[in-house]
């Protein structure tokens, strides 16, 4: 006696499978991504510039037409914020003139990435959630804020930089520490905590912090020196534990003004 079997399409998969098979392949995703990036960041600081260079516009252009694709994907709110860390590298290496002081070298980059961040939120439509995430609290914002202070001592201790303007005025101390607030600090949070963090947790849950951590200590390969990579990888941890935690981006964004303000404008004054 002859059975007949039914087509693939018709053969019923219990809907909890599905589901759990659907996560392990976002899960997939996220995870190769994120090593292709690493694997980037690692060739063009220690390997060959150009190649690591091109290998960040495939993966950009690779994720944009992923984003374009995956119409219907769950882990497809991702791939935006993603997108912006190969575009974060190429500006810093495109822009990376000898004959401009390092403090317009951070708005030459911070300016189209704050433009790219802003162009990314208004593709998911996240204009209130990722910019204003939370509602303000009256002591847990302020202390998230200060934890930028051992912050910044720690990583001027680990990095040493050099002033960002030697001999600068009180007003030119001041205005340099609005550049650094509205072109690092502020973008960096909103990418990192805002963005890829939140996306990321929609698929990961509270691994999207050591998640979004990790590929932001990926961005300083290129500083060649590992203890600062460690240390940021903790920054972030801290940080995006923080706006886990709060659901509020303004407190992490205090402390990374601090952090950054510290770190390149007043302890190498300072301590020099």
């Amino acid at each position: 006696m002859q059975h007949e079997s039914k087509p693939l399409a018709q053969t019923n998969i219990p809907e909890d499978t599905r589901s759990v098979s659907s996560a392990a392949g976002s899960v997939l995703i996220l995870i190769g991504y994120g090593l292709a990036i690493a694997a980037a960041e690692l060739i063009v600081a220690h390997l060959h510039m150009v190649t690591g260079t091109v290998l960040h516009a495939l993966l950009l252009f690779t994720l944009l037409c992923h984003y374009g694709m995956a119409r219907h994907a769950a882990y497809r709110s991702i791939l935006v914020p993603l997108a912006l860390l190969p575009l974060l590298r190429i500006l810093s290496l495109t822009m990376a003139l000898k004959d401009i002081p390092p403090l317009y070298w951070y708005i030459l980059v911070g300016s189209p990435l704050l433009l790219g961040i802003l162009y990314a939120i208004n593709v998911l439509d996240w204009q209130r959630t990722a910019l204003s995430w939370g509602r303000l609290s009256w002591w847990k914002e302020p202390l998230v804020a200060l934890s930028g202070l051992p912050l910044g001592y720690a990583a001027y201790m680990l990095a040493q930089p050099e002033p960002l303007i030697a001999n600068a005025t009180g007003p030119e101390l001041a205005l340099v520490a609005l550049m650094l607030v509205v072109f690092v600090a502020l973008p960096e949070e909103i990418l990192f905590r805002g963005l890829l963090l939140r996306a990321s947790s929609e698929r990961l849950g509270p691994y999207a912090i050591l998640y979004s951590s990790l590929l932001f200590a990926v961005t300083y390969i290129g500083t060649l020196d590992w203890q600062v990579v460690l240390f940021m990888g903790l920054v972030g941890l801290v940080f995006g534990t923080c706006v886990y935690k709060t659901n509020a981006l303004w407190g992490v964004i205090a402390a990374h003004s601090v952090l950054v303000i510290e770190l390149l404008v007043l302890l190498p004054v300072m301590l020099a």
